[in-house]
């Protein structure tokens, strides 16, 4: 081979080279850059899906909490409601006993005086259970004038009418205005 072919052999092979150089070098960028690319979006698409796996989580652990919550209040919700009838009904079963005592008449006597004091003089009628019916003799001599009627209430005690205003010291009333504070009373509120 001669000294020219040569040199010009070597001058392709330089330039070819240098063309090979530049496209491995561009390919190795191109490469790196589509890795890069790659990492970046299999990151992001990591940590889009465990926000959304975390969140999937949170709200049915939330729901989760939410509906223990909800069965817990309605547990306590009915004890509260069965203590108050097993209280109500030993409460009942005690002004039975008391009704049926010597201190009932005074007892009687007391709440008419306490009525006839909060409502004055004037046209009475006294209502009672049937069962004390025949204990409004001696009420109607205190409150002279009077008129004795048979309440529609069960467990004692009496109501007074003066004209149009009216004392309900009925025992059933007075158990019905403790069974809302029952809770209260006991010591057993729930929160919403």
């Amino acid at each position: 081979m001669t000294d020219e072919r040569k040199v010009f052999l070597d001058a392709i092979e330089a330039e070819a080279g240098a063309e090979i150089a530049a496209i491995e070098a561009r390919i190795d960028g191109e490469t790196a850059a589509l890795e890069a690319q790659a990492v970046k979006k299999a990151e992001s698409d990591a940590a889009l899906w465990k926000r959304g796996e975390t969140e999937r989580i949170r709200g049915a652990a939330a729901r989760q909490t939410a509906a223990r919550q909800t069965a817990d209040r309605r547990a306590r919700l009915a004890r509260r409601e069965q203590y108050a009838e097993e209280v109500f009904r030993a409460v009942r079963e005690k002004i039975a006993d008391y009704t049926r005592s010597d201190a009932y008449p005074a007892q009687l006597s007391a709440l008419l005086a306490r009525a006839r004091g909060a409502l004055g003089e004037g046209e009475s009628v006294i209502w009672l259970r049937k069962e004390d019916m025949a204990l409004g003799g001696a009420l109607v001599r205190e409150c002279p004038g009077a008129q004795l009627r048979e309440g529609d209430f069960a467990l004692g005690g009496l109501c007074l009418s003066v004209g149009a205003r009216r004392a309900d010291l009925s025992f059933d009333t007075a158990l019905e205005s403790l069974r809302g504070r029952f809770p209260e009373i006991i010591g057993m509120e729930i929160e919403p």
